[in-house]
């Protein structure tokens, strides 16, 4: 998925011809609502892969020595 795909929920056209003004409003709100859908399921593959990288990254984590005074 392109970066410009997820901000307009199309991929970029070279030409494009111009819609008649009842069909913009229509295409609008199924555009929205595309775009709506589209950003929720980027939401929620972002967090899984945040969950899923704490995951992996907490099995390799070791907790910080505890020094005590005098101790080289």
């Amino acid at each position: 998925m392109t970066p410009f795909f997820a901000n307009y929920g199309r991929e970029p056209e070279i030409e494009r011809t111009p819609l008649e003004a009842m069909n913009r409003s229509q295409e609008a709100e199924v555009t929205a609502k595309q775009l709506k859908n589209l950003h929720e399921a980027l939401r929620r593959d972002i967090e899984f892969m945040n969950e899923r990288m704490k995951h992996y990254y907490n099995l390799k984590r070791q907790e910080a020595p505890q020094f005590k005074k005098g101790e080289k």
